[in-house]
């Protein structure tokens, strides 16, 4: 809904530009006149030449000729303006009909009911700039200087451009309001699920350290996670859209979504080196641009990230998705690494025993799912993260075994 709604707004505002653009000027051709067309066509000075007599125009008016022109009849008009008639242009090709009728169809609709007549395009803005720019122009130069002059390229651009501007803005706030309203309703209405999924998602984790040092209001958290929600949900739906196998070209168009933008820095600059103080040991040979081969195996690790934390959800949840998920052989592989690994069924016991809630349990494995990834990431830069002993690095390598065993010591911790 959201995607349609921008297209509404882009489409508003390109209808909007469609408006004041007025239309071609008639070239009906009899076959009576067809000499007298050609003669004129091929009489009209090159461009060049219309270069050459535009500067000497500026030159000879000191400058006016850049701001001011002199009069010219236009396209008729009714209501000053805001309805042009629609004239047809006997030499555009027919991709150009085609295009125009397409464009003008609201414009022609609109004209035609206002003016009760055939013939006329809706053009406000045209009417705003005549009623505002050009009128007022005309009036006081032949007032002046009793030689009517009208807005030149100077004057004109700009005004086109506020106009256009004031017309989009105020159609860019009600459909942000509008939008604002939704989102308000849709954070309310599932306000429940978005606290629960801050409290026992680990994708959500970022949100709820924040909200328990202080640092965001409830409402700003379950604000934050409505966003984190769309967010995988685009995702999702990217990945399920997909019918062939990923390249480096297409995975690359990933870089700037939320869930991919940690890796922008090294699929862009690759690996440099790095103090040890920094938590990192890069050793020489992997300094410099990632192959191919490595930035796909970066995004393949964080694509199985992505969905170990869906199917640890709906295993936790013990979902009829979950059901299903047990019975694909495509997912044998990777459900059998959650469920077979001895951690899983360590914090499984545990939930059984009481010691962790569902929600406990769902945090602590798609946790791990989360550092069994980056230690795939590392392996794959070539590179190693070191301990952290009572605040400061140490010159011995992390393992996942580590992590695992601050996680259980943390669980004994919080026994009632």
């Amino acid at each position: 809904m959201k995607t349609f709604n921008s297209s509404i707004a882009a489409l508003l505002l390109f209808l909007s530009f469609s408006f004041f653009t007025a239309p071609l000027r008639a070239q009906n051709i009899s076959a009576g006149r067809c000499e007298q067309v050609f003669i004129s066509q091929h009489s009209q000075p090159s461009f060049v030449q219309r270069i050459r007599n535009y500067s000497r125009e500026v030159r000879d008016t000191k400058g006016v000729r850049l701001f001011l022109k002199d009069f010219q009849p236009h396209d008729v008009t009714k209501w000053q303006g805001f309805l042009t008639k629609n004239r047809i242009d006997a030499n555009e090709s027919k991709f150009g009909r085609y295009f125009l009728a397409i464009t003008q169809y609201v414009p022609r609709k609109l004209g035609e009911a206002f003016s009760r007549e055939s013939g006329y395009l809706f053009t406000p803005l045209m009417g705003l700039y005549n009623v505002t720019v050009k009128k007022p122009t005309v009036y006081l130069t032949s007032k002046l200087t009793n030689r009517k002059k009208e807005p030149a390229f100077f004057i004109k651009i700009p005004a086109i451009i506020a106009m256009s501007l004031s017309v989009y803005i105020p159609a860019d706030m009600v459909y942000q309001n509008r939008l604002d309203a939704h989102v308000q309703s849709e954070i309310a209405s599932n306000a429940a699920a978005y606290d629960h999924a801050i409290q026992s998602d680990y994708r959500y984790n970022k949100i709820k350290t924040s909200l328990k040092n202080g640092e965001i209001t409830k409402e700003a958290a379950e604000h934050e996670a409505y966003l984190m929600s769309l967010a995988y949900s685009s995702y999702f739906e990217y990945r399920n859209s997909q019918t062939s196998e990923p390249n480096l070209k297409s995975e690359m168009g990933l870089i700037n979504h939320v869930l991919f933008v940690h890796l922008r820095s090294v699929m862009t600059d690759g690996v440099t080196k790095l103090n040890p103080k920094t938590g990192y040991l890069v050793p020489d040979k992997a300094v410099g641009e990632l192959s191919e081969s490595q930035k796909l195996e970066l995004f393949a690790n964080n694509h199985q990230r992505y969905l170990k934390y869906q199917l640890i959800q709906e295993m936790v949840g013990k979902t009829e998705v979950w059901q299903e998920i047990v019975q694909s052989e495509k997912l044998r592989t990777v459900v059998d690494s959650i469920t077979q690994d001895p951690f899983t069924k360590e914090l499984l016991q545990l939930r059984e025993q009481g010691l962790i809630s569902d929600g406990q349990l769902q945090s602590y494995l798609q946790e791990d799912a989360h550092w069994q990834n980056k230690f795939q990431d590392w392996n794959v830069l070539g590179i190693q993260r070191l301990k952290n002993i009572n605040g400061e690095y140490v010159n011995q390598p992390l393992t996942l075994s580590d992590v695992r065993e601050e996680v259980l010591i943390e669980i004994n911790a919080n026994k009632p």
